[in-house]
């Protein structure tokens, strides 16, 4: 869950363990948290989400502040692999990236970046492990812009005044057919386009300027209902 409006800047991490903040000066006040659990269907959490902060007032000008979230592809051999390769990938090409690049064609380049990165590693552990993919949904936030990614049914709401509103749309066969009238009672949740399958995959994005004051932004993977992929949770529905 992110916070963010115009005004001082802060960042907090929040886990079960409890909340850190920091701080310094700038245009964008920050908070965020963070909470995984495996659900109800695997033994093992495929989940994995990381975040790349400011150090200083200067990156907070020139880069910004990334979170992202995965969660590894249920059936394959190396799920929580891909979800935390992904991660790291994009994490690691936002701190690198140069600086002042627009927040919207950047992530898509980091997506695709960290998709080729994991596609590389399940081909070349292939033989012993299998094949591996991942979802992934990335926010990126900038003065009063943000940006967002995905691939997957991974999703992005942002939420204000009690209300939350999709930002994303779920690449899977039920969304596809549902947005071309020809969905079925009995369709499967299958996803159409995920990280790791192909050497290059179709990034969606999206971006927004002039942020009004104190939005939430909410990265989330899908719920875990009976023996596959759900909808959602809380209330929310399907796209």
């Amino acid at each position: 869950m992110l916070r963010y409006s115009q005004g001082p800047l802060s960042w907090g991490a929040g886990a079960q363990a409890g909340m850190q903040r920091s701080s310094h000066t700038a245009l964008l006040e920050v908070e965020f948290a963070h909470l995984s659990d495996r659900g109800c269907v695997r033994e093992d959490n495929e989940d994995y989400v990381g975040s790349a902060l400011p150090a200083t007032l200067a990156q907070a000008r020139t880069h910004g502040w990334l979170f992202a979230l995965a969660d590894g592809v249920g059936g394959q051999a190396q799920g929580q692999v891909a979800s935390k390769a992904a991660i790291e990938k994009i994490v690691e090409g936002f701190r690198s990236a140069p600086k002042d690049e627009p927040l919207s064609s950047l992530l898509k380049g980091l997506v695709q970046a960290a998709n080729t990165h994991v596609y590389e590693a399940g081909h070349a552990a292939a033989r012993a492990r299998g094949a591996m993919a991942t979802t992934i949904v990335a926010c990126a936030l900038r003065f009063d812009r943000a940006a967002v990614a995905h691939v997957g049914d991974s999703r992005c709401y942002l939420i204000r005044r009690g209300h939350a509103r999709l930002l994303t749309r779920d690449h899977t066969v039920a969304a596809e057919q549902s947005r071309l009238g020809m969905v079925s009672a009995t369709s499967r949740h299958l996803l159409s386009r995920s990280l790791g399958n192909d050497l290059f995959v179709a990034v969606d994005t999206r971006a927004s300027a002039g942020c009004r004051r104190s939005p939430a932004a909410l990265l989330r993977r899908p719920a875990r209902l009976g023996n596959g992929r759900g909808h959602g949770a809380g209330g929310w529905p399907p796209p």
